[in-house]
């Protein structure tokens, strides 16, 4: 600087720093703003998650119940999706016996560049004791959790066992094992996340009401 002031060179360089200063302020703003959005979208997405395993189990574990037959659950679909159907009897004290059909689904349907993932709970108009639960007339009854993801590959599986042996050993409440029960098991693929833990989660919903094979 001489005694006259700032030259023009030295004001260049100082308003091309100043300049430099705010751009990399200006970007890391931006990506702190992304991280924050990013954080907040997989905190929303695993509770959404974790309510739709909840729901699903509490549901679940009222298959049979008052009923307890084998046929009080099975597998099917609907709206060519795969589902998940069951039967109970929800007040034992009601004369003439009054039946429950219920059923859990997911659709996904595209918006924009998302795809919108929907666990459906279902019931059944027609319920009966007799009729095969795959030939009643199903619709939705409520929609249990609503999930925004990247992916349209569906997250909840639900996949009845009944084998015999180990494989069907069932533990309702961490109490007691049950060899020849039947069970439910939850399946969610996090497809936010591409490997390693909570890739894929499992849960075992143990059928306490339908009678052990």
């Amino acid at each position: 600087m001489s005694k006259n002031g700032f030259s023009l060179v030295e004001l260049l360089i100082a308003l091309a720093l100043s300049l430099t200063t705010i751009l990399m302020m200006t970007m890391l703003f931006k990506q702190v703003g992304r991280v924050g959005i990013s954080a907040t979208q997989d905190a929303e997405f695993d509770l959404q998650l974790e309510t739709g395993i909840l729901v699903a189990q509490k549901l679940l574990q009222g298959a049979g119940y008052g009923t307890g037959n084998l046929g009080d659950i099975k597998e099917g679909s609907f709206s060519e999706q795969p589902a998940i159907f069951w039967r109970l009897r929800p007040d034992l004290e009601v004369e003439p016996i009054e039946l429950k059909c219920q059923g859990l689904t997911e659709t996904v349907e595209q918006d924009q560049n998302m795809y919108v993932h929907r666990l459906l709970l279902l019931s059944s108009p027609s319920c009966s004791a007799s009729e095969d639960l795959n030939n009643l007339t199903w619709n939705i009854d409520n929609v249990l959790t609503k999930i925004l993801s990247g992916h349209k590959e569906s997250i909840f599986d639900f996949e009845l066992k009944s084998e015999l042996g180990l494989e069907s050993r069932c533990n309702p409440f961490g109490i007691k094992e049950i060899e020849g029960s039947r069970k439910v098991i939850i399946t969610v693929n996090n497809k936010n996340i591409t490997e390693g833990l909570g890739r894929v989660v499992q849960r075992a919903v143990c059928l306490n009401n339908i009678q052990p094979m």
